[in-house]
């Protein structure tokens, strides 16, 4: 008889930690444009740029433009950087989504629409000639786990790498734009 109460009650914990999980997902406010307030640095910060990429695109294929949102750009390398994605609903508000790594231009993100399955592709560069092409699944809850392989393409990659990236990224199911923000004087612009 213990032994079914202390199962029955490790079952009622686990289903309480699972629905407070879904509670807590759901829970994320709603917010005006993320990207419409500039970076700031911390006091006495230097060296940070306090600049940022943005992503336009519709990111969940739900007919609205959402927007990605990177860190501060003079944390980027070769490869590109982090992003956040925010989805935006009827009334014009965002809600943080997931995060993702990705170069900042066009041709390096593309979306993938097959029936109700929807694929993020990024590549990712590695140096002379390499690099990671991936995608993430986007589902309700978030970015699956990233799948890739190492191509190669670039002047000094392959025939084959460089068609493999061109077939992914010139057949993109919606187009992205690409900005980069200015801050002066605490107003910040996007180009």
């Amino acid at each position: 008889m213990r032994t079914i109460a202390y199962f029955s009650l490790k079952i009622t914990m686990i289903l309480l930690l699972v629905l407070f999980a879904d509670v807590s997902m759901a829970a994320k406010p709603w917010i005006d444009d993320p990207s419409a307030n500039p970076l700031r640095k911390a006091e006495g910060e230097t060296w940070r740029s306090s600049e940022r990429y943005r992503i336009l695109a519709d990111f969940n294929g739900d007919g609205i433009e959402d927007l990605a949102l990177s860190y501060d750009t003079s944390l980027f390398g070769n490869g590109g950087g982090h992003f956040s994605i925010y989805l935006r609903n009827a009334e014009g508000k965002y809600q943080e989504y997931d995060d993702f790594g990705a170069h900042p231009s066009a041709n390096s993100i593309a979306l993938e629409k097959w029936g109700k399955e929807i694929r993020l592709w990024t590549y990712l560069h590695g140096g002379g000639g390499t690099g990671s092409l991936g995608y993430y699944e986007v589902t309700e809850e978030g970015l699956s786990e990233r799948r890739s392989i190492e191509t190669h393409p670039g002047d000094s990659g392959t025939a084959m790498g460089n068609a493999i990236i061109k077939a992914v990224f010139e057949n993109s199911y919606v187009n992205f734009t690409v900005q980069q923000s200015t801050t002066v004087d605490g107003k910040i612009e996007w180009k």
